[in-house]
């Protein structure tokens, strides 16, 4: 039997195909994240008594808490470059 011949054989229609095709994609997406090495590593890495904290915190409330210096920042230099501006009108 030839190639066509097996595939025909397989996925006698084109919904199989798909079916098939759909099946692999969650296996792939649920082997993938069963083994992602991040989670791996953040459970090797279990934090010890004189750890800041940080590394126990999740990546969005890092991402939070980057964002909420990052506005305070924002907001002391507006505070502080407006006085110039008001001065030199």
């Amino acid at each position: 039997m030839d190639l066509n011949a097996w595939f025909h054989w397989l996925f006698p229609s084109p919904g199989y195909f798909l079916l098939a095709l759909v099946g692999l994609l969650v296996l792939f997406g649920l082997i993938g994240g069963l083994t992602d090495s991040r989670v791996l590593s953040e459970a090797d890495n279990a934090p010890s008594d004189g750890d800041d904290g940080q590394s126990d915190k999740s990546w969005w409330k890092q991402d939070e808490e980057h964002y909420r210096e990052w506005n305070a920042h924002q907001v002391r230099e507006q505070h502080r470059t407006a006085g110039k501006h008001s001065a030199a009108d």
